[in-house]
């Protein structure tokens, strides 16, 4: 066995002198745990079997599906939780009001400028708005003025620079039109969008709980805005059928530009059928005889009754 060869091996490898016969009780003892390690063995070995009878017996029991009642109630509890979490949180949201700072509206910043920089400021602004000379143009005349008015102030000194004065109404001086338009806050901070419309309408917002079901959205997230869209694009101006083109109006006119028939189809294109469907209803159009979901029906019928409006304001 392994400990006899391992008792022998220490035994030569021992000196000479210090070798001698091996005591009846060191070989016992060796004889002891190698009865040990048999039994051992056989307790890993039945143990193994165990182990391996036990694995058997569970794969070959059968766990009961569960009823697609029970599936789908459990989906349900699971989705009730999210969406109340969802809804408790949309609920710790703030509702206060949205402070806006309007304090710039008040300050002017031009009444602290030199009068030199009040005056090629209010040049620059006069040439762009009044006179209508191009941005670029403007440039240069800013430019080309502050220039002068640097090499003026120049010759006035005997080491042909300006004194400290002078520097400080150089670094007033804007040097580009946006910095003039900045001065009199013609370039406003707040964007106002401005769609021209040839008529008034009074649309039917989308309500879930009073539409009917045949025109009911499929995502209202996506299609509640695209029917937005196709509110203003049926009372935009619009061109005879027979009209492809118009000439652009005179600066002066404050009408809307109108668009062609083709270009008002390709603007409705642009929407699913299911908001084109609500659009058309709520205006009462007749949708009879109409089946799939195809837009052309609903836009024919949307484009007729956008030619039976004033086609101009």
């Amino acid at each position: 066995m392994l400990l006899d060869s391992a008792a022998r091996l220490c035994f030569r490898a021992l000196p000479p002198d210090r070798r001698g016969a091996p005591s009846h009780s060191g070989l016992d003892l060796v004889h002891s745990l190698t009865a040990s390690v048999d039994s051992l063995d056989s307790a890993l070995d039945a143990a193994a079997t165990a182990v391996t009878d036990a694995g058997r017996l569970l794969s070959s029991i059968k766990v009961p599906e569960e009823e697609p009642k029970a599936r789908a109630r459990r989906s349900r509890t699971r989705t009730n939780a999210a969406f109340k979490e969802v809804v408790e949180n949309v609920r710790t949201v703030s509702t206060d009001e949205v402070e806006y700072d309007s304090e710039h509206h008040f300050v002017n910043s031009l009444a602290l400028c030199d009068t030199l920089v009040q005056t090629l400021t209010l040049l620059a602004v006069v040439c762009h708005i009044t006179i209508g000379i191009s941005a670029r143009s403007c440039d240069f005349i800013v430019a080309i003025v502050g220039k002068m008015i640097r090499l003026a102030m120049g010759t006035a000194s005997s080491n042909l620079q300006p004194n400290p004065k002078q520097e400080d109404i150089l670094k007033q001086l804007p040097t580009s039109l946006e910095g003039a338009l900045r001065r009199f806050k013609l370039d406003p901070k707040t964007v106002v969008y401005a769609v021209g419309i040839a008529f008034y309408q009074p649309w039917v917002e989308y309500d879930v709980a009073t539409c009917h079901p045949d025109y009911r959205l499929k995502n209202p997230a996506k299609e509640i805005p695209q029917i937005r869209r196709l509110h203003l694009q049926l009372t935009q101006p619009v061109l005879p059928h027979d009209q492809t083109d118009e000439a652009m109006p005179p600066a002066d006119s404050l009408a809307p530009i109108a668009i062609t028939t083709e270009k008002l189809r390709g603007n409705l294109k642009l929407s699913k059928v299911s908001a084109l469907r609500f659009v058309a209803h709520s205006l009462g159009i007749d949708l009879t005889g109409i089946t799939g979901n195809l837009k052309k029906p609903y836009i024919d019928r949307l484009v007729s009754w956008r030619y039976m409006k004033p086609p101009y304001r």
